[in-house]
């Protein structure tokens, strides 16, 4: 009986977990995609997709700038797809609802500076009032945000140094901006080569270990890569997605 009753204590608790993170219907249940280059996938091609991630995802929606249009690879630009078009797949199946996916991302970037939560025409917000664009044009409710950034600060000691403290700006401050305080924040734990980012495993350590609630990282050691050595392939970039995708799901809120 009392291993019962523990059973039942468990369900409640799943199941209002749930109810409590994800909007009842009509409201849009949305993630935030942000970085740099990883996170853009521009070298990416979308004939490189699983057959059933090229096609357009009428269910799962993406905010272009103007309005929310339905998620498919090119849907933000000709130019290729990031970790959103699996992300989106993946999660929506989970959890059975409609996602909308936020992008903003810009190649090459810095946390330190160009993603300054301190400077008002920094990209970080400028990414706040894209975000807020979106929530104009229908009711949305934040539910994460993805980080894929992390390999122009490790060039840099002081920067990699600086790291820990502006990532721990960065969530506060979006979470304050957007007013989602509970918002699950995921950094994608950046793997470069140590001998063109020198100071790589600085980042690397400040990703893993920041302290600020929920907050976690997914491991990207062993995601495939371009010839570059250093940008996703395709094969990379939808299993990323995937692992932000189940993570979110793990993470405690």
């Amino acid at each position: 009986m009392f291993r019962l009753s523990i059973i039942i204590l468990c369900f409640i608790f799943h199941s209002s977990y749930f109810k409590t993170t994800f909007a009842k219907d009509g409201v849009l249940n949305v993630v935030i995609c942000a970085g740099q280059s990883n996170m853009d996938g521009a070298r990416n091609k979308k004939e490189a997709l699983p057959k059933q991630l090229q096609a357009v995802q009428k269910h799962n929606l993406i905010f272009n700038g103007k309005k929310w249009v339905p998620l498919a690879p090119g849907a933000m630009g000709p130019k290729g797809f990031g970790p959103e078009i699996s992300l989106a797949y993946y999660l929506s199946k989970k959890i059975k609802k409609p996602i909308g996916i936020i992008k903003y991302s810009s190649g090459g970037t810095n946390l330190d500076k160009q993603w300054s939560v301190s400077d008002r025409h920094s990209l970080f917000h400028k990414m706040i009032n894209h975000v807020k664009a979106a929530k104009k044009k229908r009711k949305i409710n934040i539910i994460g945000m993805v980080w894929m950034q992390g390999e122009s600060d490790a060039q840099y000691e002081d920067m990699s140094k600086r790291y820990s403290d502006n990532l721990k700006k960065l969530i506060t401050e979006t979470r304050k901006e957007l007013k989602v305080p509970k918002m699950i924040f995921l950094s994608g734990r950046i793997n470069p080569e140590k001998k063109r980012f020198t100071y790589v495993d600085i980042v690397r350590k400040a990703q893993e270990t920041i302290k600020v609630r929920r907050y976690s990282f997914i491991d990207c050691d062993t995601l495939k890569k371009g010839s570059d050595k250093l940008h996703y392939n395709e094969e990379g970039t939808v299993e990323m997605g995937k692992r932000f995708a189940y993570k979110l799901l793990k993470v405690k809120r």
